[in-house]
């Protein structure tokens, strides 16, 4: 009886735990890619690369792990854009929400929230194993080329916001805004944000859901003695102040000896030239008093007289024959 009685209490326990804990009752975000990664692991039966990981969609992040796995693959690479190439490749073959969105920003998949079909237990689906292929075609496509490089500040960002991939209703991008830029061989460029994974549109995608901007974030602090904040580079720095007040002023003086007085000098003209030429003197006084002073008038060619000099000689008249008369001698000649 005793033997009996304890083979039903084990058969009863047996069914128990099967209702509790078997395939029939697994949880309904079995095929969620934000499972848990051991749950992710366990009875994986497809190809290392498709087993599905959980996301980090933390600060609505669509990959809020995506910038160390990035300076992970590109650190020290030989080829920037190879790897990029391939971390996108791989990142995209391990979450189907990651495929979805990615993809459809190529033009690969019509909606990025319909990720569902594209998983099937841990693993992508024949469906998401084919959408993959096709975004490691568009990738590998002769003509496709990968840069670092900044999204366009009046893009429209996107966000993951309660498992729901959505798109900012006014442009605009702050903060650091590194990304990888794919450009397409029909000049189709499409950004991924390093920080985040995120989407830059140049107009939001049409049957997207939107959603209203986020206001600008106060800098962080930790680590940075007030009112230092944190750059995008993680330097403490002092930020600008919006008081006009705590910049230099011309005439502040005492603040630089760089500060200007204020008041500019007044400009003064150029002399004109002059358009009446200075007296010539006809005259010059000599070391001893003597007047010197020209024998003719101005630009005739005699020149002038010399203190002390002797006039200048003249030419000697013919005397008259001589008419005789008073002398001695003998007049001849008649």
């Amino acid at each position: 009886m005793l033997r009996r009685l304890a083979a039903l209490v084990g058969l009863v326990a047996f069914v128990v735990f099967g209702l509790l804990f078997g395939p029939g009752h697994a949880s309904s975000e079995a095929n969620s890619p934000a499972n848990s990664g051991a749950a992710a692991l366990a009875g994986a039966t497809c190809d290392p690369q498709f087993v599905q990981t959980p996301n980090n969609n933390n600060e609505d992040k669509i990959d809020g792990d995506f910038e160390a796995k990035y300076a992970a693959a590109t650190s020290g690479a030989a080829n920037l854009s190879d790897a990029q190439k391939q971390l996108l490749l791989k990142e995209s073959a391990n979450n189907g929400h990651r495929l979805a969105i990615w993809s459809s920003a190529f033009g690969l998949h019509a909606n990025p929230n319909d990720w569902q079909p594209l998983v099937s237990g841990n693993c992508l689906s024949t469906a998401g194993q084919t959408l993959f292929h096709q975004f490691e075609g568009a990738l590998n496509a002769k003509g496709t080329t990968f840069a670092e490089g900044d999204a366009p500040a009046n893009g429209y960002n996107t966000q993951v916001s309660g498992g729901i991939f959505q798109v900012f209703s006014a442009p605009g991008v702050t903060g650091n805004r590194k990304a990888i830029k794919v450009t397409m061989s029909n000049g189709t460029v499409v950004w991924i944000m390093v920080r985040c994974a995120n989407v830059v549109y140049s107009s939001p995608p049409p049957g997207v859901p939107t959603t209203p901007s986020k206001p600008p974030t106060t800098p962080p602090t930790s680590g940075c003695t007030p009112p230092q904040v944190k750059n995008v580079l993680g330097a403490c720095v002092t930020p600008k102040s919006s008081n006009p007040k705590d910049y230099r002023q011309p005439g502040d003086s005492g603040k630089g000896a760089d500060v200007g007085t204020g008041t500019k000098p007044p400009v003064v003209a150029a002399p004109k030239a002059e358009t009446t030429p200075p007296s010539v003197a006809t005259s010059v006084t000599g070391g001893n008093g003597t007047v010197d002073t020209p024998t003719s008038t101005i630009g005739s060619q005699t020149g002038v007289t010399a203190p002390g000099a002797a006039p200048a000689p003249t030419t000697a008249t013919t005397p008259p024959p001589n008419q005789g008369g008073g002398g001695t001698g003998v007049v001849t000649g008649f």
